[in-house]
């Protein structure tokens, strides 16, 4: 279940199980996974944890 609207080649942030149940917008629907945010960068800076940028919203 996409929750934000991504689009072919997008990055994108998943969860599965009961934190997909939990995301707004897939309460009352059935689902093991969801897509509930757009990632807009990622530093794998050698010799510091992994960041990753994300975007959330609404798909339209």
């Amino acid at each position: 279940m996409d929750l934000v609207g991504a689009g072919p080649g997008d990055r994108v942030l998943m969860v599965t199980g009961s934190a997909a149940r939990q995301a707004p917008g897939a309460r009352t629907i059935p689902t093991d996974l969801a897509i509930v945010a757009i990632v807009d960068s990622v530093d794998l800076t050698e010799g510091v944890s992994p960041r990753v940028v994300v975007t959330t919203r609404t798909a339209s």
